[in-house]
């Protein structure tokens, strides 16, 4: 009881107070000294002179000259575009009346393909071209041997310990 705990300084002698804290200027310098109004929205003088002299308009948008020359110059346009300029000639076959009838009395040939198709595929008719491609389907001998044969079970799929060494 002679020697009790020393007190805490910081409960007898706080830390000193912000004075960002405490002083409004300090705070928020906008809150005091605002940012100055705009004139052209509180001078009656100005906000006239904007309504009796607008702003000047933009000559590109009014002076063809001025515009882009590769819409306005023809010569330019076949640069962009020959076809715009030089369109493809039209398909004589369907202006001229002599080629038109042409084509109803002369019709175009019936294509051979459509007729005459290619042979069909000898390795689908054939037997003995088929045994090569798989002689267990055309060999009863070995197909036989798979049914009375068939592949040894897996014994990663059967044997438990095999499964899952885990």
């Amino acid at each position: 009881m002679t020697n009790p705990a020393p007190i805490n300084p910081m409960m007898t002698n706080p830390a000193p107070i912000n004075p960002m804290m405490t002083n409004p200027a300090l705070m928020n310098p906008m809150i005091t000294n605002p940012a100055p109004v705009n004139p052209m929205m509180t001078n009656p003088a100005l906000m006239n002179s904007l309504i009796t002299n607008p702003a000047p308009i933009n000559p590109m948008m009014t002076n063809p000259a001025l515009m882009n020359p590769m819409i306005t110059n023809p010569a330019l346009m076949k640069l962009i575009n020959p076809m715009m300029t030089n369109p493809a000639p039209v398909n004589p076959m369907m202006t001229n009346p002599a080629l038109m009838n042409s084509l109803i009395t002369n019709p175009a040939p019936i294509n051979p393909m459509m007729t005459n198709p290619a042979p069909i595929n000898p390795m689908m008719t054939n037997p003995a071209l088929m045994k090569l491609i798989n002689p267990m389907t055309t060999n009863p001998a070995l197909m036989n041997s798979l049914i009375t044969n068939p592949a040894p079970i897996n014994p990663m799929m059967t044997n438990r310990a095999l499964m899952n060494p885990y």
